[in-house]
């Protein structure tokens, strides 16, 4: 264990518990070369467990961590919803870069999780443990709404992300909507550094929606991002749950700089064959200014035809869950997307 020549810090501890405050002495072995020493903490350790060691003994390589402090990451069917200090450092509140946790907690198939996190010395962040959502304690003066709302939505049977290809559609439930309608990343790496103005206006009508109590898990808005770099690129959703008819209309809006690679049209394609996949859904909708060429394009790419207009609109419809995502090339550089009533 180790790099030849160099020793190897180990803490011992089993595939569960901490052994953190059982002693420096009886856990921490300065070299794993130093085998009767490892031999003895092992023995002190088993001894303290008894027959309850769980999953048998573990060797945990010691790391030096910088000092701005721990985080405690909630996942929920994989997507990373509240970020808040660790319960040791409650004072510090750092943020981790999850670009390459996010594909490993998926990987668990855990649908509620935690993850603590630390910054090593050369900036690399660390998993330090993997727990279960159930028993991570909260942390204080932290904002727990996105927690509960997600929960709420995953518990309804809607989903938090959904993913076709290379593109990703990530839920944006009402307190986290509401800060991107005031302009702010949310926790997003947006291709232009902060949201759209277009995409602030569709993230309002998630808070209006919340605020009038007419706001329903899975039919709210979504943030439209890269499935592999996690960039996010747009956003794309439902101006309201479908109708007593089986009515619901789709709005969406790019970035400038994600404008013209086709994200748009699979985006669009992937939202309403999700939305024509359920039963009160008989008719997906959505409404463009005359003028935007680009966008109906988008539409048209995605399977939905012209039917008229309405209130100086034109009016596109899919009744059934459109094709596939071939063909979406460099049609869409869409000036305000599809959001016109938001």
């Amino acid at each position: 264990m180790g790099a030849p020549g160099r020793p190897c810090p180990l803490i011992v501890t089993d595939w569960v518990t901490s052994s953190k405050h059982d002693g420096e002495e009886s856990v921490h072995v300065p070299d794993a070369a130093d085998t009767a020493r490892l031999a003895s903490a092992v023995g002190r350790f088993l001894t303290r467990r008894g027959e309850f060691p769980t999953g048998g003994v573990v060797l945990r390589a010691v790391e030096s961590f910088d000092a701005v402090g721990a985080a405690r990451v909630w996942w929920v069917d994989g997507e990373p919803v509240l970020t808040g200090p660790h319960p040791d450092t409650p004072g510090l509140r750092p943020v981790p870069d999850l670009a390459s946790v996010a594909p490993a907690v998926r990987a668990l198939g855990a649908r509620f999780v935690t993850t603590d996190l630390a910054r090593r010395a050369d900036g690399v962040w660390r998993v330090v443990q993997v727990g279960d959502g159930q028993v991570s304690g909260l942390p204080a003066g932290v904002d727990h709404r996105p927690l509960f709302e997600a929960l709420v939505t995953a518990g309804a049977g809607y989903p938090l992300a959904l993913t076709a290809g290379r593109v990703a559609l990530r839920a944006l439930l009402p307190s986290t909507a509401a800060r991107v309608a005031d302009g702010e990343c949310a926790g997003f790496d947006w291709i232009d550094g902060t949201p759209a103005e277009t995409t602030s206006g569709g993230a309002g009508i998630a808070v209006r929606a919340a605020a009038s109590g007419h706001y329903r898990p899975g039919w709210g808005v979504f943030v439209l991002t890269d499935a592999v770099a996690g960039t996010a690129l747009g956003s794309i959703g439902f101006h309201s749950p479908p109708d007593d008819e089986g009515f619901v209309e789709i709005g969406y809006d790019l970035s400038p700089s994600a404008r013209g690679a086709g994200w748009a049209t699979e985006a669009v394609r992937l939202l309403a064959g999700w939305a024509a996949a359920h039963p009160e859904v008989r008719t997906v909708c959505a409404l463009t200014e005359p003028e935007n060429l680009p966008s109906q394009r988008v539409l048209e790419r995605a399977g939905f035809r012209f039917v008229g207009e309405r209130e100086g609109l034109r009016v596109y419809e899919a009744g059934v869950a459109p094709g596939d995502a071939a063909g979406a090339t460099d049609e869409e550089r869409v000036n305000a997307g599809s959001h016109p009533r938001s």
